[in-house]
């Protein structure tokens, strides 16, 4: 499980896409689509 304290509004990668606070993401069996802000 988790410990310690985590972090808020830090960018996170998951192989070539990146997510940042205030970004859209739509994911489905598809795929995922950022759509950034």
């Amino acid at each position: 499980g988790k410990t310690g304290d985590g972090a808020i509004d830090e960018p996170v990668t998951i192989g070539d896409i990146t997510f940042r606070a205030g970004d859209i993401v739509h994911a489905d069996d598809d795929g995922v689509v950022v759509l950034p802000r």
